[in-house]
């Protein structure tokens, strides 16, 4: 259905699409481009809106903003309302190197009542809320180097873990909880917590989009397309690491763990470890994560 390169293609009927990855160019039916749309849709914990929030939203931005005493100067209150404010939209990218090439979804945030707060608020996260980045891969240069530190054999194995529907799935009852837990280690003061709580507690609430002409909600996890989410998962993600997947790691022998964004990769004996157990291990924390490839 998707195609490249497709001759005699009545383009009324058609809408043009940059791939899921890559510089390609993809021409579709457009039929076939909303009816995966509409499966993505199904297939994910998203409900129908009756109507369009945004101008609820809109209020209650104004109001976080302007009970942000500690994080926001009063006279610079003005710069993180959006005054041309829309809901965030969604457009497929097709996944043309998966079978039956499913669609890769991205929301733009950019006129959402929340976009400039989060954009805001990502920034104090990573200012208040510091990150130990132990397992973090930062570029290859610095993987390659971590790689030729690990004692290697015949029995060393490779394996890649890639954490599924990671923004959906990252529980954000437990995002508000972490900031506050770390928050106290650092001895932040008491009002800037609170404030960092109660804007993550709004922009997490503003998860909704609009994809042909209606309105969806994204019932659990983090917005998609949201500043914010790349922040909160990876500080969910990390306290997950530290706090419960570090004595798993050790318990099953692993020699190497190494995480970028949602992928992951194992170095492992598979004489003394049994990497689908492992597997199990992983999937409640806090993600269900896929075990991709195993050599």
């Amino acid at each position: 259905m998707f195609a490249k390169g497709v001759n005699h293609l009545n383009l009324i009927n058609a809408v043009v699409l940059k791939a899921g990855k890559g510089n390609n160019i993809v021409i579709c039916y457009a039929n076939d481009y909303y009816s995966k749309a509409q499966e993505f849709i199904l297939n994910n914990q998203f409900s129908t809106m009756d109507n369009d929030p945004t101008n609820a939203f809109q209020k209650e931005i104004r109001k976080v903003v302007s009970n942000c005493t500690t994080t926001i100067h009063k006279e610079e209150k003005w710069k993180y309302i959006n005054l041309n404010q829309s809901a965030p939209s969604m457009k497929g990218l097709p996944k043309i190197y998966k079978t039956n090439s499913p669609i890769r979804p991205i929301i733009n945030w950019q006129n959402a009542p929340a976009y400039k707060l989060a954009k805001l608020l990502s920034k104090l996260l990573q200012l208040y809320i510091p990150l130990p980045n132990v397992s973090n891969v930062r570029n290859s240069i610095q993987l390659m180097k971590d790689l030729k530190d690990i004692s290697i054999n015949k029995n060393t194995r490779l394996a890649s873990f890639d954490i599924a529907n990671m923004y959906s799935n990252v529980p954000t009852d437990e995002s508000k909880s972490i900031i506050k837990f770390i928050s106290s280690r650092q001895n932040t003061d008491d009002k800037l917590t609170e404030e960092l709580i109660s804007t993550t507690h709004t922009i997490i609430n503003q998860n909704y989009f609009e994809f042909h002409n209606k309105f969806y909600v994204q019932n659990t996890g983090l917005a998609m397309g949201a500043p914010t989410s790349p922040a909160l998962s990876e500080i969910d993600l990390q306290f997950v690491e530290h706090t419960k997947l570090y004595t798993i790691l050790l318990q099953n022998n692993i020699l190497g763990y190494f995480q970028y964004v949602d992928d992951i990769l194992i170095v492992y004996n598979d004489s003394n470890t049994d990497i689908d157990k492992l597997l199990d291990y992983f999937n409640p924390y806090p993600t269900n994560v896929e075990n991709s490839v195993s050599s």
